[in-house]
């Protein structure tokens, strides 16, 4: 499996990160989901890993801006939440694409692709 590389980093939250004020190359955004995606395209980066919660993960579906989804299993048991997306969207189909150990071998990551 080729080794992906990303230039950019994002933190997508709904809290006040203090910690990141004045950190370099941190810029804030808010607003809309769709304009933060577009906002990193129109900067030239074609692809853009997000990692977010249930919500991020929802409002990406719900404007149909997911292309790839990578999940994580681990046998870690935590309670009543986190969802993999929460709100309201469309279906969406998506393909399985690989498949492999993650971590000590306890864990697995799924590699989708979606179907269009």
């Amino acid at each position: 499996m080729a080794v992906r590389r990303y230039r950019l980093t994002g933190v997508v939250s709904h809290r006040e990160l203090e910690h990141l004020d004045g950190a370099e190359g941190v810029e804030r955004f808010s607003g809309d989901v769709a304009d933060v995606v577009a906002l990193i395209g129109e900067r030239g980066h074609g692809r853009t890993w997000l990692v977010g919660g249930g919500s991020l993960a929802g409002q990406l579906l719900a404007a149909d801006l997911l292309d790839e989804l990578v999940l994580t299993i681990a046998p870690t048991p935590v309670g009543r939440r986190p969802a993999l997306a929460d709100g309201d969207f469309t279906l969406r189909r998506f393909r399985l694409f690989a498949a492999e150990r993650w971590g000590a071998g306890d864990g697995v990551r799924l590699r989708y692709e979606r179907s269009r």
